[in-house]
């Protein structure tokens, strides 16, 4: 009988989790790798829990509760598996995603476990602008962008031609089509800001594609499609085209209210944070990449003001005693976690958590001073590539190959070997991002569906983020 009640599981921990990054971090496979750990967990090929044996059972699919409220898509886990298993990428149909599921862990004497995720794009920082007080409306987020444009040298010349179509006042098609220009080459020259951050990646999860100025315009908007763009309009310009501006504020509006807003409610909703950080595709995209991921972070901070003070942890352990659609959502924890490490040599894999510390650092200890729970990781979700077992210690890895040396998409073909990079201890100071060589490779996913893809740390990041308050 004291058996019984000991046992018994008479609480339900709820841990919801808002993951971050663009949509070539990694974000997709990371998701369904993770969901499918859990759905059909081994202790020993994923171990949690302070002992590292910890057992999760009674794995419930939640879907239907988010198809039924009809307020963020629910995430196709099961579908995505069995593309990436076909090796097929999955095929977005939105932008962002949610995915919920619940489970008992072996560890948690009292508690289940309710587990959400957020899938939220990296790319929406780029309109982090139109969050802020200050630029919140078209004339002022205007005035905030020719001012970003006005402090980089190389955005001044990415928008020169738009910049000369607006001092010509050029007719409203001229004018969108030079600032789509001037979208498509800050895009090809990783720099941010690119905002309305749909050109990059639109509602629908289509990312920008093209390695030249006239494919990456090509099907792509400022502004939700073709009839509702925008573009931003300098002062003098706003006083001599008063109708313009008016148009352009609606759909401004339109676009903040239904875009941008949503996205950082998505934040609201979390306990905690998960920040996907390539730091391989960083290396091998140069300093300009590093430097627009480096100021994105700092909008990101900047604008979520987030804090977890004593009394706020102290409130954190009686929540579950309120009715639990009224339990009040903070985020308390943060994880940066590099992404895809499979593709750099076992012998480099330590250098990429030394390489997020010194990426990170400024914002690890802003947010401890402010109470925030921080920590880094490094996480292969799935693993695609192995070693050569007759050249260890060369930087040799095996794997399918994604793109050929052009960038073109290969079809999973057999395995091959192939040379990467070696990855250095500690940042360049400035780099051309062709030293360095990371091939992307199709991820293998084992088609028996009890069996969940091989991974590195994947297990030790679910840990940080499903944890009990009590």
């Amino acid at each position: 009988m004291k058996e019984f009640i000991m046992g018994k599981k008479w609480r339900t921990e709820e841990c919801f989790v808002g993951i971050v990054g663009p949509s070539w971090s990694g974000k997709t496979v990371l998701l369904t790798a993770l969901i499918d750990h859990l759905n059909h967990h081994d202790a020993l090929a994923f171990p949690i829990g302070n002992q590292k044996h910890s057992q999760i059972t009674h794995f419930e699919d939640l879907s239907l509760q988010i198809e039924q409220e009809k307020n963020w898509p629910c995430f196709p886990y099961r579908q995505y598996r069995d593309r990436l298993v076909h090796r097929l990428w999955p095929e977005k149909t939105c932008d962002r995603y949610e995915y919920r599921c619940s489970f008992q862990r072996s560890d948690w004497r009292h508690s289940n476990a309710e587990l959400r995720f957020y899938d939220l794009p990296g790319e929406r920082l780029n309109d982090i602008l139109m969050l802020y007080p200050q630029s919140n409306t078209f004339l002022t987020w205007s005035q905030a962008m020719f001012q970003r444009i006005k402090e980089n040298q190389e955005l001044q010349i990415a928008f020169q031609d738009f910049q000369l179509a607006v001092d010509q006042n050029r007719p409203e098609p001229e004018l969108l089509l030079a600032y789509r220009r001037g979208l498509a080459r800050a895009r090809l020259g990783h720099h941010p800001y690119i905002s309305p951050s749909v050109f990059l990646l639109d509602t629908n999860g289509i990312p920008c594609r093209g390695g030249d100025i006239e494919t990456s315009i090509e099907n792509r908007f400022s502004g939700l499609d073709e009839n509702n763009q925008f573009c931003p309009l300098p002062l003098s310009y706003q006083q001599t085209n008063p109708q313009r501006v008016e148009k352009f504020s609606a759909i401004f509006n339109h676009y903040r209210d239904t875009v941008v807003v949503p996205w950082f409610q998505g934040f609201q909703k979390c306990h905690a944070l998960v920040i996907l950080v390539d730091v391989l595709e960083i290396l091998a995209g140069g300093t300009e990449i590093y430097n627009s991921w480096y100021r994105l972070l700092e909008d990101l901070f900047h604008t979520l003001h987030l804090r977890n003070s004593t009394l706020d942890r102290a409130w954190s352990g009686l929540t579950h005693l309120f009715p639990r659609p009224l339990r009040p959502v903070w985020i308390k924890r943060v994880a940066f976690v590099a992404t895809k490490i499979d593709r750099c040599h076992p012998l480099d894999r330590g250098h990429i958590d030394r390489l997020l510390q010194q990426m990170t650092k400024k914002y690890q200890l802003m947010l401890q001073k402010d109470g925030i729970t921080v920590k880094t990781f490094s996480v292969a979700a799935v693993m695609g590539t192995q070693t050569d077992p007759n050249r260890p210690n060369e930087r040799i890895l095996i794997g399918s190959l994604r793109y050929d040396p052009l960038g073109n998409l290969l079809p999973a073909n057999e395995k091959q070997f192939y040379p990467v990079s070696e990855v250095p201890a500690n940042w360049p100071h400035r780099w051309q991002g062709d030293g360095f060589s990371f091939p992307d490779v199709y991820p293998e996913i084992p088609p028996r569906l009890s069996a969940p893809p091989n991974q590195i740390g994947l297990n030790e990041l679910f840990d940080f983020i499903c944890w009990l308050t009590l």
